[in-house]
């Protein structure tokens, strides 16, 4: 099994956080505050690509067990929860809602999304994204070693929805506090805020 280490983690972040420095320095005059949500943002993609990506079966005498009483189609389900008659809201369902939920929320200090429409294609973007690997992986090994399922898409669509719902919940909250309090902002605070109100 090919497995997901955080050695992987902890080698790749340093370059892409020199990446995004070398692009935002002349800019963005906040890029160390940047730097930050960049970080968190890029260790929850790595967690988001360990648990939805591996372990990857690369042992060929194993998948040579396993292929020939495995068919692709019996692994990829097309059809909506809402449209079946054996309608169910499952774990799985509820944790691919819960493990994009940070994705909608952390997007907004990083990126404009300018408005709800963005953040439903950034939604669906990611949902689509995944089982497309998922796919890609099972068709190099010959071998469907994930469920390839469209609700996926809508639950991971959901999540990010939610995310940015939360998101603008709280910085509402925190806009109207540090206007009636009149916060004295610091390079980290005033960042926050600034990005709250876009």
């Amino acid at each position: 099994m090919l497995r997901f280490h955080i050695f992987y983690m902890i080698l790749s972040l340093p370059v892409y956080l020199i990446f995004v420095y070398l692009q935002q320095r002349k800019n963005n005059p906040k890029v160390y505050i940047s730097l930050i949500f960049h970080g968190i943002f890029y260790i929850y993609v790595c967690y988001v690509i360990k648990y939805t990506l591996f372990p990857i079966p690369v042992n060929e005498n194993y998948l040579s067990l396993v292929r020939p009483g495995t068919a692709f189609r019996q692994n990829i389900n097309m059809q909506l929860l809402w449209l079946s008659d054996n309608f169910s809201f499952t774990k799985e369902h509820a944790l691919n809602i819960l493990m994009t939920i940070p994705f909608g929320f952390i997007i907004n200090y990083l990126i404009k999304p300018r408005g709800f429409g963005r953040i439903i294609l950034l939604g669906a973007l990611v949902g689509i994204c995944i089982e497309c690997f998922q796919l890609s992986i099972s068709v190099l090994l010959n071998y469907p070693y994930r469920i390839i399922d469209s609700n996926d898409v809508v639950m991971n669509l959901a999540g990010v929805v939610a995310g940015y719902l939360i998101f603008r919940v709280i910085s509402s909250v925190y806009i109207r506090l540090a206007d009636t309090l009149h916060m004295e902002h610091n390079s980290f605070t005033k960042y926050v805020y600034d990005c709250s109100k876009n």
